[in-house]
């Protein structure tokens, strides 16, 4: 069995993603429509390096699944992005990790707060 089959078995939840399209008049973000990919979500806390460099704690992450499709797409700065998790809740995006491989395909790791 395949490392990409073996990680495809394991993704047992769904997440939205949402790219930041820019801002509204008002300065609020604007987000184009959601594509739900399937995932896993662990809840456990881990350092991370922050969207400004620092340290900070995450309380979960996300793991998506290999595309063919070449995964989600993110907005030039993916922590603007807008995660929606399955229970509803849009925990913020702390950083994101991306790795590509002959046998894991497009692999990408969303840690959020």
């Amino acid at each position: 069995m395949s490392l990409h089959t073996r990680l495809a078995a394991r993704l047992n939840s769904t997440v939205t993603l949402k790219t930041r399209t820019g801002y509204n008049v008002v300065g609020d973000p604007t987000y184009a429509a959601g594509v739900t990919h399937p995932a896993r979500v662990e809840h456990r806390h881990q350092m991370v390096v922050g969207p400004t460099g620092e340290d900070v704690l995450a309380r979960g992450r996300v793991i998506l699944g290999p595309s063919s499709s070449g995964g989600p797409t993110f907005s030039t700065g993916p922590t603007e992005d807008e995660l929606t998790l399955a229970d509803g809740t849009r925990p913020p995006i702390l950083a994101v990790e991306q790795s590509t491989g002959p046998n894991i395909g497009n692999k990408v790791v969303i840690f959020f707060g």
